[in-house]
């Protein structure tokens, strides 16, 4: 009777114990997976944040140029990506006619305000890449063919780019283009192949490629190709005829500049290699 009761008194006893016991692991257990839980979901936090910086920094490291330099066209990037000029450079930038020289015209538009508003652009840009610029003009002004020459030749520029736009009886016709002359150095070809590539690919402009011809003939700009003392090309912007390429100059006036800007540190990285 004394053993049976022993027996009935203890096996309650040891029950309390197995439970307490599971009960505290199961505790134990849980707090452990909470804590793992919250631990990954922050290093997670942590980690998208860390994702979402970088993305907001890439913009400024992948161009040498502004953020508006990377092209939003239906071409590839301007070419310009990664290039970093380790010398000290001139370029002159010739925005063509002014003044009483109106060039092209269509509806509201002329070349000469068209040109000035992209060589300001491309000043700025390649200003803030390092690089010195001249401008043969910077208001409505006229200057001749002589004056464009010696305010680069003076400047010892290393490049001058002349800006203007074509125009067309059809209005079909479109692209960009580069003349230079029969005499000029290669490293006029190379500038100009430079401009046209990273415009083509950055804007998705039609490529009508490099031209070449002299003084002669009816292109008079080919005076200031012909006599600049550094590489030189007359550059022309598409046909400000066209539909398409009227937007290069005015609704995409900063992705175009861009682009020149590339094309033009492009070529002077080319010769500092």
């Amino acid at each position: 009777m004394g053993n049976n009761a022993r027996r009935k008194d203890g096996v309650p006893k040891r029950w309390d114990k197995i439970i307490g016991a599971v009960t505290l692991l199961t505790i134990v257990l849980f707090g452990f997976m909470i804590y793992n839980d919250f631990s990954g979901t922050s290093s997670k936090a942590a980690g998208t944040g860390g994702n979402s910086t970088a993305k907001e920094t890439l913009p400024q490291l992948e161009h040498t140029l502004p953020e508006n330099g990377q092209s939003s066209g239906s071409g590839e990037e301007a070419s310009s990506e990664g290039n970093i000029l380790s010398g000290e450079y001139v370029v002159c930038i010739d925005a063509g006619h002014g003044g009483k020289d109106y060039g092209s015209s269509r509806e509201n538009y002329t070349e000469k305000n068209l040109t000035l508003s992209v060589a300001q652009r491309v000043k700025e840009l390649l200003e803030e890449s390092g690089i010195d610029v001249v401008m043969t003009r910077t208001s409505d002004t006229d200057v001749s063919y002589e004056q464009r020459i010696k305010i680069c030749n003076d400047a010892k520029a290393d490049a001058m780019i002349s800006i203007h736009m074509n125009s067309a009886e059809q209005p079909s016709a479109k692209g960009a283009e580069a003349w230079i002359h029969n005499k000029k150095p290669a490293d006029s070809q190379k500038l100009s192949e430079a401009l046209i590539k990273s415009i083509t690919n950055g804007t998705g402009a039609n490529d009508r490629g490099v031209k070449y011809g002299s003084i002669g003939d009816a292109q008079k700009n080919y005076y200031v190709n012909a006599y600049s003392s550094c590489a030189s090309t007359v550059l022309e912007l598409g046909f400000i005829t066209n539909s398409e390429d009227i937007k290069l100059v005015t609704d995409r006036l900063d992705e175009t500049a861009a682009a020149i800007a590339g094309g033009i540190v492009d070529y002077l990285s080319e010769t500092e290699g």
